[in-house]
């Protein structure tokens, strides 16, 4: 299993459009890549090994939902974490990953 987490830098030209946050802007785990983070809504594009996209993960107003392979898609994924338009810290890892264990459900039905 290999993880990987990009931090927004908070000393950067953009450190006006970060808080105390600070989501990641990418996320690897699986196989999977995340590219994305924010706020009101937290969203990320996951994209395989091959680079293509497989998926629309977006949380807003309490609701995760993750759709496949993009926007308009399957709905997945759908849940209701503590967080409103981001994840809280402690929980952000296990709703990725939650996310990524169901696209590769949609990749690959048993």
């Amino acid at each position: 299993m290999s993880i990987k987490v990009t931090w927004a830098d908070p000393s950067s030209e953009d450190s006006d459009k970060f808080d105390d946050f600070y989501p990641p802007e990418e996320y690897t785990h699986d196989g999977i890549t995340l590219r994305g983070g924010g706020m009101c809504p937290e969203q990320y594009e996951a994209f395989n090994e091959d680079g293509n996209i497989v998926g629309y993960l977006r949380l807003r107003h309490g609701k995760f939902t993750v759709v496949c392979p993009d926007v308009g898609g399957e709905l997945v994924l759908i849940g209701n974490p503590r967080g409103d338009g981001v994840f809280d810290d402690d929980e952000r890892t296990e709703w990725l990953n939650k996310a990524i264990a169901a696209i590769h459900q949609w990749q690959w039905p048993v």
